[in-house]
């Protein structure tokens, strides 16, 4: 982005991070107006729309961002997340391995695309995004959680321990591990 956009793109994030959000959507509309092609300002108001909640103009938003450049990894996400919000799972699916084929170490990514799995009944698909997410991030509590809560389901209490003490040590709060913990006597 050139100097003029970075600073008004900048602007438009100190407010969303200020928790300003409807200024910060009125600033990135206006940048979008200005500047069509830019997918980095199309993503981030889309980005925006989702924490308000408006899903459907952050996925227009989102869309018209790949439509400019098709291997914007973010944009692909957070379709990914409105599509798992609304209850759509195979294209939510989809959008998050869209997402990990861009970026095959996006451990976020892994632990939506394990959250969608389990929401569609996929138990062992979930287990290995799961896992894939602890690969590519060993300090991410809340997948060693979710993972240790789904192996526990499975009848691995031994490993199910082994995760939920884990998440415990990266996150003591962490409720999922706690509750799994004093269920299991661990």
């Amino acid at each position: 982005l050139k100097r003029g956009r970075l600073a008004r793109l900048q602007r438009a994030e100190d407010l969303l991070a200020t928790g300003r959000l409807p200024e910060g959507v009125q600033w990135l509309r206006e940048l979008v107006r200005d500047y069509p092609d830019s997918s980095w300002a199309w993503f981030r108001l889309g980005r925006a729309l989702l924490q308000l909640g408006d899903l459907a103009g952050a996925e227009s938003a989102l869309q018209t961002a790949l439509g400019k450049d098709p291997n914007l990894v973010g944009a692909h996400f957070y379709l990914g997340v409105i599509s798992f919000q609304q209850g759509h799972l195979p294209r939510a699916e989809a959008a998050f391995r869209r997402a990990l084929a861009l970026k095959p170490d996006f451990a976020l990514a892994y632990f939506n695309l394990g959250q969608c799995l389990l929401r569609a009944g996929d138990q062992d698909g979930a287990r290995e995004a799961f896992r894939a997410a602890i690969e590519n991030k060993p300090r991410y509590a809340e997948a060693h959680a979710e993972l240790a809560a789904l192996l526990a389901r499975q009848g691995h209490p031994t490993e199910a321990l082994e995760q939920a003490h884990e998440a415990l040590q990266l996150d003591p709060n962490n409720a999922q591990a706690q509750k799994l913990l004093q269920s299991k006597g661990g």
